[in-house]
């Protein structure tokens, strides 16, 4: 489904992209996979006043996340400054005291089936704000990074894991560069690449989990090796969640591929202060 939200904004909810303009323009954004869902939502009740719980339930319990009023709200500011991003600076996301939240009727949505939802350039970032991700124009995702992804957030079972762990060196990987994945930061000098971005804010809280995840682990960097993580927003938050933590280490004689990683995956992970 594809949202056209004040003539000129399109959001797309099948890959969570949102820009401005049509589909010419050069550069978009991808929202995380929650702030999507909400703001899906949101705009699929557009001008109707929905109630917290309502929203907690249809965004985060029903797809078995735990869920606070705090996560709420830092997703609703998220998505204020998104628009305000793009330029859409009236008071989109209308807060209803002690009830909920509306999405503004005097600002038109329009909702088209497309059936080219993904013509849309793909795109690749080494920076982000407001629990997005700035794009650039790439070649196609990696094999790896998309099998990574499912693993972190579809909770493949430790066959799964083991097979696709065996069959990796098999897979069409290429250069990290071309990969959509994002420096975070670094734990010890070592890089520390995420595979979907959340808030700006919450850096410093993942760069801390993933160090307490390497010495829990023993997942550290060597030499001629890239590691990749992604923890759930319910971990980012306080909350247990699932977690992947991957060691890849290159391919000595094919130094644009890897030859094999060292995977971790947790399924109730908590992030123990």
């Amino acid at each position: 489904m594809r949202y056209i939200i004040n003539g000129e904004i399109h959001f797309r909810n099948t890959d969570g992209a949102i820009w401005k303009g049509d589909e010419t323009e050069p550069e978009s954004i991808t929202l995380t996979v929650t702030t999507s869902r909400l703001l899906s939502f949101l705009l699929d009740h557009h001008g109707e006043v929905s109630t917290r719980d309502d929203i907690l339930n249809a965004v985060w319990t029903d797809h078995g996340l735990r869920s606070s009023n705090n996560s709420l709200n830092k997703y609703i500011a998220d998505l204020r400054k998104i628009f305000s991003s793009l330029e859409l600076d009236d008071e989109v996301i209308i807060t209803v005291p002690k009830v909920g939240f509306m999405f503004a009727k005097e600002i038109s949505v329009k909702k088209e089936q497309n059936s080219v939802d993904y013509n849309h350039p793909s795109l690749i970032s080494t920076k982000s704000n407001f629990g997005i991700n700035h794009h650039k124009k790439s070649k196609p995702q990696r094999k790896f990074i998309l099998i990574a992804f499912a693993i972190a957030f579809l909770g493949l079972s430790p066959i799964m894991l083991s097979k696709i762990i065996l069959n990796l060196k098999l897979l069409d990987v290429h250069t990290p560069q071309q990969s959509n994945s994002y420096l975070l930061g670094y734990v010890n000098k070592c890089e520390i690449y995420i595979l979907q971005q959340s808030s700006i804010d919450m850096t410093s809280v993942q760069l801390s989990i993933a160090e307490k995840l390497i010495k829990k682990t023993d997942l550290k960097c060597l030499e001629h090796t890239r590691l990749f993580y992604q923890p759930s927003d319910a971990i980012v938050y306080g909350y247990p969640g699932r977690v992947f933590l991957s060691r890849c280490t290159y391919n000595k004689e094919k130094p644009s591929e890897f030859a094999a990683c060292d995977n971790y995956y947790g399924v109730n992970y908590t992030n123990e202060e």
